[in-house]
């Protein structure tokens, strides 16, 4: 049977920037550093084939199957990727992305390809050179409490 998924907090990650609302499609491309008048032609593209009923320009299939995607633990890491002791300082050389590390949504499914996306902005930012080994200010990703069992009150 099953348990159906947590709601996301869509509020928190308003409130922290991880996502952003847009009323307008001048507002998203600004966001995503995209000029505006290709986000418009784009989008009034895609509704003209949507209307049409015919696809001449998006031509894309997924089939999607049940798997894991994400793991919802994983090694504590500070804004470098650095994984840290439980007294928060790093561990020097050693390094954590993806499924690997604590998700940065925590328990909460963000979405299709969140550690792929942690995983390339930290490989990227490690590419252009380590941070020096110094104690962590902030962690990057909290511990995540083991999830109830629903048997945990029998």
């Amino acid at each position: 049977m099953g348990f159906p998924p947590a709601e996301p907090p869509v509020a928190q990650w308003l409130a922290s920037g991880a996502l952003q609302k847009a009323d307008t499609l001048e507002e998203p491309a600004r966001l995503i550093d995209v000029p505006v008048d290709v986000l418009n032609r784009t989008v009034k593209e895609y509704n003209a084939c949507a209307h049409a009923g015919v696809d001449e320009k998006f031509h894309y299939a997924a089939t999607i199957v049940p798997s894991d995607t994400g793991t919802k633990g994983g090694l504590r890491i500070d804004a470098h990727a650095r994984v840290l002791r439980q007294d928060d300082r790093p561990i020097d050389g050693l390094y954590a992305t993806g499924n690997t590390a604590a998700a940065m949504s925590g328990r909460v499914y963000a979405g299709a390809s969140t550690p792929i996306g942690s995983s390339l902005a930290f490989a990227w930012k490690l590419a252009r050179g380590a941070p020096p080994s110094t104690p962590s200010p902030a962690r990057y990703c909290a511990p995540t409490p083991p999830p109830r069992s629903p048997r945990a009150a029998c």
